[in-house]
C-alpha cells in the first residue's frame, strides 16, 4: 500500500498497522526523520540494524533474526538499510512466517519502477511503502515553521534565509535548527 510522506509525518502512529514498511527515495533527511519517529513509536522494542552488505555476506542473518525470540522485550524491529531487490526472498519469508511482535522496516535509495521489492510493497495491503521525494519550498517552510513554532520573533524573512542557506536540503535545515 502506497503511503504519502506528508500524511505519515502528520500521524506516525498509522505505521503501526503495517507488518513491514519500505521507505525509499532521494530525501535523506525525510528518511531519517521517519526512522527516528518509528523508533519512538516502539520505545520498548529491541531495535536491530542490518545493512544490505551484511545480508550479502551472510544470507541467513535476516531469517535468523526473524526466528530468534527476544528475551528482554516483547517486540522486535529490524531496520534494513540500503535495501534492494536482493532482500526480497527474506521479506517474503517474513511475510509467510509473520510474528505480530516483529516489524521489518527497509530503507532504500531510489528504486526503479520495475524493482521487484517496490512492486511487492505497492501491491499488498498489509505492508506499506513510502516514497521520499525531494522537498519543495513549501514543505520546507512548513517544516521550519513547525520546528520554530514556539519562538515569537520568527518571520517570513528568517524562514526564507534558513531555507536558502540550506540549499533546499531537509537534513541541513534540521541540523542547523538543532
Amino acid at each position: 500500500m502506497i503511503l504519502k510522506s506528508y500524511e505519515v509525518e502528520k500521524n506516525f502512529s498509522k505505521l503501526k498497522s503495517f507488518r513491514s514498511i519500505l521507505i525509499y527515495g532521494e530525501n535523506i533527511g525525510l528518511k531519517e526523520t521517519i526512522k527516528k519517529n518509528i523508533a519512538g513509536l516502539y520505545k520498548n522494542a529491541e531495535i536491530i540494524k542490518i545493512f544490505q552488505e551484511d545480508i550479502s555476506k551472510n544470507k541467513e542473518v535476516v531469517k535468523d533474526e526473524i526466528l530468534n525470540v527476544s528475551l528482554f522485550s516483547e517486540q522486535k524491529i529490524i531496520f534494513i538499510n540500503q535495501a534492494n531487490d536482493k532482500v526480497i526472498n527474506d521479506i517474503e519469508y517474513f511475510l509467510e512466517h509473520n510474528n505480530n511482535n516483529l516489524r521489518i522496516i527497509l530503507f532504500a535509495d531510489i528504486l526503479d519502477k520495475k524493482s521487484k521489492i517496490r512492486s511487492l510493497f505497492e501491491k499488498k495491503k498489509d505492508i506499506g511503502i513510502i516514497p521520499c521525494y525531494n522537498d519543495t519550498d513549501i514543505t520546507l517552510k512548513i517544516l521550519v515553521q513547525k520546528e520554530l513554532g514556539e519562538y515569537k520573533n520568527v518571520n517570513a524573512n528568517i524562514i526564507n534565509m534558513i531555507i536558502n542557506y540550506s540549499n533546499l536540503n531537509r537534513k541541513t535545515i534540521l541540523n542547523n535548527l538543532d
